[in-house]
């Protein structure tokens, strides 16, 4: 039930060690280059814009896409995968 708590308390050894050796300081802005990479990486670059879905239906399984009556949809490009996987092993 608690197994979550695992990979934080290795990750609080793991960072205690730097904490010895370095200066909070420079681990803070590391720390803080890597969340702004990762943040940068999660903005749509895209390959073009979402697929527009012509019908409106109320079973969630069918619609893919974006619905054509949300205006960003035409103006906002996508994430593809590749930047999605590469954010969120960045983030996580």
């Amino acid at each position: 039930m608690f197994w979550f708590i695992f990979p934080v308390v290795l990750f609080v050894i793991f960072i205690s060690f730097f904490f010895y050796r370095y200066p909070q300081r420079i681990i803070t802005f590391f720390g803080f280059l890597i969340i702004l990479t990762g943040l940068i990486l999660y903005l749509p670059w895209g390959p073009g814009y979402p697929q527009i879905t012509q019908e409106v239906t109320t079973n969630i399984t069918d619609v893919v896409g974006c619905p054509r009556q949300y205006n960003w949809c035409h103006t906002t490009l996508s994430l593809s995968v590749a930047q999605f996987i590469m954010a969120t092993l960045l983030l996580v």
